[in-house]
C-alpha cells in the first residue's frame, strides 16, 4: 500500500515474477510453484486446495488462467479488504508504538540462530581477537608513517589527516551498513548493528591505544598524546554510561551523539594549542 492505495507497479512486477513462462498469464502450475516456495513453517496445508482457492478468487473470466489485469484487480481488492479489517489503534497508543509492535510480530517469524557457547567457540573467538591484535601491532607503525608522508606530500596538517580524513575513510563502510540495517526496523538487526558499533569502538580505541602505548614504551618515545587520550576516554565513558542504563533513546539523543565528534576535535585543539597540554 502507498498513501492508502495499492501500489500498482509493484503488483504488476509481482505478476511478472510469478509468470515464469512470460505468456502474460498465470497458470495453475505456476501458482502451485508459488505456493510451494512460500514457507508456512509447521502449519500443514493442502497445496491443491490453496491453488484452487487462489484461482477461484483471481480468475474472473473462468478460463483457468489469470491475466495481468485480473491479477491486479484481485490483489488490489485483497489489500483494500485487509486495510479495512486491520484493527485501529486506540487513542492512547502512539503510532510509533503500533509500528513497533508490528515489527516485533514480524520479527517473530524469522528463525533465530542458536548462539554457540561451546568451549571451542570461546577459544576461536579469543584466537581471532589475539590475531587481530597482532595484525594491528604489525601494521600500526607503517600506517603512521604513511599518514605522515601523505600529510607532508599534500601539505595538510597531520591533525586533519589523522582525526578527520582517515576516520572518515575507514568508517564509511560501517556507517553505510549500520544505516541500511537500521532501516529494516527489526530488533534483531538493530541489536546486531549496535553490537558491531560497540565492537568497532572497542577495537579502534582501547586496543589501538594499547598498541600505541606499547610502541611508545618499547621504542622509548616521548608521550605527547595526553589530550587525545583524555578526550577518547571521555567520549567512550559518555556513550558507555548512556548505553548501560538505557536500551531505547529518543531522536534528540542522536544529535548529541553527532556533536560529540566535532566537539572532541575542538577540545583536542584547545588543549593542544592554547593550554599546551600533551
Amino acid at each position: 500500500m502507498e498513501n492508502g492505495r495499492p501500489n500498482i507497479p509493484i503488483i504488476r512486477r509481482l505478476f511478472e515474477d510469478i509468470d515464469l513462462d512470460k505468456d502474460n498469464c498465470i497458470s495453475q502450475s505456476e501458482l502451485r510453484q508459488l505456493v510451494g516456495d512460500i514457507k508456512f513453517r509447521n502449519v500443514p496445508f493442502d497445496s491443491d486446495e490453496v491453488v484452487n482457492k487462489l484461482m477461484e478468487e483471481l480468475d474472473i473470466s473462468g478460463d483457468q488462467m489469470i491475466n495481468e489485469e485480473e491479477f491486479v484487480t484481485g490483489v488490489s481488492k485483497w489489500l483494500h479488504v485487509s486495510k479495512n479489517q486491520a484493527p485501529t489503534p486506540t487513542s492512547t497508543e502512539a503510532p510509533d508504538e503500533t509500528y513497533q509492535k508490528k515489527w516485533e510480530e514480524t520479527d517473530l517469524l524469522v528463525d533465530g540462530k542458536t548462539v554457540d557457547r561451546s568451549l571451542w567457540a570461546w577459544m576461536k573467538a579469543i584466537m581471532l581477537l589475539v590475531a587481530g591484535i597482532a595484525i594491528l601491532a604489525v601494521l600500526a607503525e607503517p600506517l603512521i608513517e604513511s599518514v605522515q608522508s601523505f600529510s607532508q606530500s599534500a601539505t595538510l596538517p597531520s591533525f586533519f589527516i589523522s582525526f578527520i580524513l582517515v576516520p572518515l575513510a575507514t568508517n564509511a563502510r560501517g556507517a553505510i551498513s549500520a544505516i541500511t540495517a537500521a532501516r529494516r526496523k527489526k530488533p534483531r538487526t538493530t541489536s546486531l548493528t549496535f553490537s558491531e558499533i560497540y565492537g568497532g569502538v572497542f577495537m579502534n580505541n582501547v586496543l589501538g591505544l594499547s598498541v600505541l602505548l606499547s610502541l611508545v614504551y618499547f621504542r622509548g618515545l616521548s608521550w605527547e598524546f595526553s589530550a587525545e587520550v583524555l578526550i577518547v576516554l571521555i567520549v567512550c565513558a559518555i556513550m558507555g554510561v548512556a548505553a548501560t542504563f538505557s536500551s531505547t533513546f529518543p531522536i534528540w539523543t542522536s544529535l548529541v551523539a553527532y556533536l560529540l565528534y566535532p566537539l572532541s576535535l575542538i577540545l583536542v585543539y584547545v588543549l593542544d594549542d592554547f593550554f599546551n597540554w600533551s
